[in-house]
């Protein structure tokens, strides 16, 4: 606004040039302004259209990690299951090699745990 309250007629040109400048600003402005109203308009549309399908993948990705951590669950308490199985095992296994040691017989071993023999 200065640049066109020039009053000295030998300005005139730096007028001119001022003009220019803001007419190529208003337009720019204008340009902007559209700009700003089409990515309104835009993520007006996307979260209408796609809130649902943003939330059914989300509910998704739930579902999954409640279901994965159901499997963690299970599999942590098949792990610990065998490791009970394994530990018993080893307390079974040198019991009976005790007995075998203590001077019984395989077979007296055999019966005593009511294992097979033969």
């Amino acid at each position: 606004r200065e640049c066109l309250n020039m009053k000295d007629a030998n300005e005139q040109q730096d007028q001119e040039f001022c003009r220019s400048r803001l007419k190529i600003i208003r337009n720019y402005v204008t340009l902007q302004e559209k700009q700003w109203v089409a990515d309104l308009e835009f993520k007006r549309e996307f979260s209408t259209r796609d809130y649902n399908f943003l939330k059914e993948k989300s509910d998704r990705k739930y579902m999954l990690e409640k279901e994965g951590m159901d499997w963690q669950m299970l599999l942590e308490q098949k792990r610990q299951e065998q490791e009970t199985s394994m530990k018993q095992q080893e307390v079974r296994t040198s019991f009976v090699q005790s007995l075998l040691n203590s001077g019984k017989t395989p077979k007296e071993v055999a019966t005593y745990m009511r294992l097979p023999y033969g």
